[in-house]
């Protein structure tokens, strides 16, 4: 007789893992809002929940794997409540001020500390944003001269800032790996997935371009998609939470 197999005590069955079993609808604003209520149901119930997490993905960033609180600040969590009314836990976040598509990830975990599969929704914003919450004092667009190159071509990358305000600035290359470096204007590249800025306590009167690359690409380098990013900060603050951002561009560009 095969000997029998337990999980736990004996005569005791394994708890099953915690399951998102509904994700609200996707949500389309008009772009005279800029909130939106996000919310999921889960089981089992709240007492053996220790948490419900939210990871929001911007339009037009780079999108590779979240691997939780370790992943770079192109990402950014979300904490979510019970709402015991409603049945399910929720967030009113309210700052979906770009235009797209925004991607949300949902994920439960249980007082075990056992994850369930992921989820996602979806939140559509317009693409004029007359939301006054979005109305930003200072602003930055990144520019490539190619949307493509390959070995031997010019690339030059210039970060342009606008608007009356001060900021510390930073600029990043996205790999096609997902992972990253950032610039400082006199130090050069950072060490992977390090945080420097590029400069800092940068007063912003009107418009400038900051010059970042113009070189000749060799041969040897990695092919695929990159995307070039520019976060303007307050001075305090984390720079990997993307809730502490001013204001950030990247644009994306195919080496070949």
């Amino acid at each position: 007789m095969a000997a029998e197999v337990y999980l736990g005590k004996p005569g005791v069955s394994a708890a099953a893992s915690p399951e998102i079993i509904e994700v609200h609808p996707a949500v389309t604003l008009n772009g005279d809002s800029a909130k939106a209520t996000l919310w999921v149901k889960v089981t089992p119930t709240p007492d053996f929940i220790h948490k419900v997490r939210a990871v929001l993905i911007r339009p037009d960033l780079p999108v590779f794997a979240y691997e939780g609180e370790g992943t770079d600040f192109w990402h950014q969590e979300l904490a979510f409540q019970y709402n015991a009314d409603k049945g399910r836990y929720e967030h009113s976040y309210e700052r979906f001020c770009t235009s797209g598509t925004w991607r949300v990830m949902y994920q439960v975990q249980d007082t075990d500390g056992r994850w369930s599969d992921v989820n996602f929704g979806e939140v559509q914003q317009a693409e004029e944003i007359k939301a006054s919450i979005c109305r930003l004092p200072i602003t930055v667009n990144m520019r490539l001269n190619q949307a493509r190159y390959t070995a031997g071509e010019t690339l030059r990358l210039d970060m342009q800032v606008d608007g009356d305000g001060t900021a510390d600035l930073y600029v990043a290359i996205v790999f096609p790996d997902g992972t990253f470096a950032t610039l400082s204007s006199t130090t050069g590249f950072s060490s992977p997935n390090a945080i420097i800025p590029y400069r800092s306590d940068v007063a912003i009167s009107g418009k400038r371009d900051y010059p970042i690359f113009d070189i000749q690409l060799q041969p040897g380098f990695a092919t695929g998609d990159y995307s070039a990013c520019g976060v303007l900060m307050p001075q305090t603050g984390n720079a990997l939470d993307a809730a502490n951002w001013i204001h950030f561009h990247c644009q994306k560009v195919n080496f070949y």
